[in-house]
This record gives C-alpha cells, sequence and structure tokens, in this order.
C-alpha cells in the first residue's frame, strides 16, 4: 500500500509541476504586452529562466545525493510554488527576469528530484511507471494552462495566480505525506550528471531537439496565437490544446513502443510533430493554429520517455549516470531553445522562430534510429 500511495503522491507532483508551468504559459503573452516587451526583451526573461533551470538541475543531483530525494522534492517544490506569483507580479523587465531566474532554479531542483524521486518508485514497484508520470505532468499543463486561460478572464492575473498558487501550496503538501523515505536514495548516488558518451550524446541531441520543440509551444504558442487575433482565452489554449494530446499519447506510449519499436515510433513522431507545426503555421486562423498545436502535441507525446529508456538501457555505462546526461541536455533544450527563437523573431519574425522548430522535427525524424539503443 505505501508503493501504491507513493506513486500516486509522485504523479500528484508531477501533476503539479505541469499545472504550474500551464498556468505561466498562459500568462506569458499578457505580461508581454503590460510591460510592452518587444520578442527580444521577452526573451532575456526566457533566458534568465533557462540560466536559472541550468543551475539548478546539476545543484539539485549534489543535493538529493546528500539528502534525498524526497526531501529535496518538498524544498524545491515549496520554493517553486511560493516563487510562481512572482513573474507576473513584476512591474518591469528586470524584476521580471529576476522572477524568473528564481522560478527556473526552484523548478530545475524540483525536475530532477521529482524524476529521481520517480526512478525509486519505479525500481521498488518493479514494473515501468515513469512514463505515466510524464503523462501527468502534461495533464497538468493542459489544466493549469486551461485554467489560467479561464481565471485571466474572469477575475484577472493577479488574483488568478494568488489563488493558484495558495491551491497548489495545499495540494503538493498533501502529496509530499506519502512519498518513500530519503535513505531509500542512497542506492541511487550514481545518478549525477557524468559527462556524456557518444551514445548518450546521440540521445541527448533527440531529447535537446524533443524539449526544445516542448518549450517552444510552452513560450510561444500563446503568443503567436495572438499576433492571429486571437482572445486570451484561445491564446491560452494553443498549449492546452498541446499538452492534452501529449497526455493522452504518453498513456498510449508503452503500448505503441511494444508494438513499433523504439525507433519507428521516433521517426513518426517526429513527422507528425512537423505536420502539426507545419499546419499551425501555414493557416491565418487562430482556429486551425490551435488544432495544429494539438496536433504536435501528439508528435511531442512520446519522444522524450523513449529516450530516457533508451538511455537506461544502454550497455557498459551506468544507467543513472546515462539517464541524467540525456535529461540535461534535454532540458537545456526546453530552456535555451525558447530564448534563440526569441532572438530569431526580434531580427526576422516569430514565424521564422518556430520554422526552426520545424527543422527540430525533420532531424528528429531523420535521427530517431539512436532510440534503439
Amino acid at each position: 500500500m505505501a508503493l501504491i500511495a507513493a506513486r500516486r503522491a509522485v504523479a500528484a507532483i508531477f501533476c503539479l509541476n505541469g499545472a504550474a508551468i500551464g498556468f505561466w504559459a498562459a500568462n506569458i503573452a499578457g505580461i508581454r504586452e503590460r510591460l510592452a516587451l518587444d520578442p527580444q526583451s521577452l526573451s532575456y526573461g526566457f533566458l534568465a529562466m533557462a540560466i536559472g533551470a541550468l543551475i539548478g538541475m546539476p545543484l539539485g543531483g549534489a543535493l538529493i545525493s546528500r539528502f534525498g530525494s524526497a526531501r529535496m522534492m518538498q524544498i524545491s517544490g515549496f520554493m517553486f510554488i511560493v516563487l510562481l506569483p512572482m513573474p507576473v507580479l513584476s512591474s518591469d523587465l528586470p524584476l521580471l527576469a529576476l522572477s524568473l531566474a528564481a522560478f527556473g532554479l526552484s523548478n530545475g531542483v524540483m525536475d530532477v528530484a521529482m524524476n529521481a524521486h520517480g526512478v525509486l518508485v519505479e525500481r521498488n514497484i518493479g514494473k515501468p511507471v515513469v512514463s505515466s508520470f510524464h503523462a501527468m505532468w502534461s495533464v497538468g499543463g493542459l489544466i493549469g494552462s486551461a485554467c489560467g486561460g479561464w481565471a485571466l478572464v474572469h477575475i484577472g492575473p493577479v488574483a488568478a495566480v494568488l489563488s493558484a498558487a495558495a491551491l497548489a501550496l495545499i495540494a503538493f503538501g498533501s502529496a509530499n505525506l506519502y512519498s518513500l523515505p530519503s535513505h531509500l536514495d542512497r542506492q541511487m548516488s550514481e545518478a549525477h550528471f557524468a559527462m556524456p558518451t557518444r551514445q548518450t550524446l546521440a540521445l541527448g541531441l533527440l531529447a535537446f531537439l524533443a524539449m526544445m520543440s516542448e518549450g517552444a509551444i510552452l513560450d510561444w504558442s500563446g503568443v503567436y496565437l495572438r499576433d492571429l487575433q486571437a482572445s486570451p482565452a484561445l491564446a491560452a489554449s494553443g498549449f492546452a490544446g498541446f499538452s492534452g494530446t501529449m497526455a493522452l499519447g504518453r498513456f498510449f506510449g508503452d503500448g505503441l513502443r511494444s508494438r513499433f519499436g523504439a525507433r519507428r515510433l521516433v521517426q513518426v513522431s517526429g513527422l507528425i510533430s512537423l505536420s502539426g507545426l507545419g499546419l499551425a503555421l501555414a493557416s491565418p486562423f487562430a482556429q486551425v493554429a490551435t488544432f495544429g498545436f494539438a496536433l504536435m502535441g501528439i508528435g511531442i507525446a512520446n519522444i522524450a520517455p523513449v529516450i530516457y529508456g533508451a538511455a537506461g538501457r544502454l550497455k557498459g555505462v551506468a544507467s543513472g549516470a546515462s539517464i541524467a546526461s540525456v535529461i540535461t541536455m534535454g532540458y537545456a533544450g526546453f530552456m535555451v531553445g525558447p530564448a534563440v527563437i526569441g532572438f530569431v523573431a526580434h531580427h526576422i519574425s516569430l514565424f521564422a522562430g518556430l520554422g526552426l522548430i520545424g527543422l527540430a522535427c525533420a532531424l528528429m525524424a531523420a535521427l530517431g534510429m539512436a532510440a534503439d539503443s
């Protein structure tokens, strides 16, 4: 019963993290308009968040080794939720960048901690469950972005973000009551960042491309839809639809992989992602673009989980070290990619910036063979 409760607790924490990120995504377009930021200025905020997260991830690995994943999940998750309102309440670009750097750092530590605790639960249960945790993250993204879009319209951004943070703290505190004891993490002390091998580099590149694509839709879909004259609620539904279809795809991911194999699943997923993004960029109508982002979510859904599984099966490499390396490279794409898109959007256009994601999807389809490692 304790393992079942721990599995549900970790799933809930993944869901809460996704919901907070989805809520942040729903606020991006409004923050840009309120602070009168151009794409390049907004990208500075994304870059600050990326730097914070990339500092937080290796820091999280070291702290987990000393204190255990459960304790670090609790501390970093609390800070993550407390910091959620800060970007929304920022009055200028410097404060926005500072708050996003702190928010990103706490999220980086939390991301490593909850994934490490998820692996710990999986090892103790004795069957694959980590993909279901990532599916719950996507469910959370759907809930956070959809509820965030509704709340922005009906109660305003300040009341919405403060209410969301209060509810998240209550739910997070309840879930943490059922996490596994921290002393069990001692057996996982190998799972730190390690210099990547040739095999982990190949998988890491795929992870980078997949997470770069996911981060781009998180940070830029709402802005792109607003540029197509979408309402705030419809703009928020771009990431909501993406998260919803991604969650659905991940719940079916294990079966699809068993039937078609990792290589084919990644290759077809890359092509579906490319098709969805192409539809979103080709249409001048926000509703059609929203559907395109949702189709892209189906394609992106299982690429990262399949890659992380392949990293854990590499021969001659410690599974914890290889998974940590690949996840870190993937997270770099998730956080750095949107900032790069912002710079391209400033100098050329947002259409051109998102076009880089189309190239990433094509490369994922071409490089899918690495998933058979």
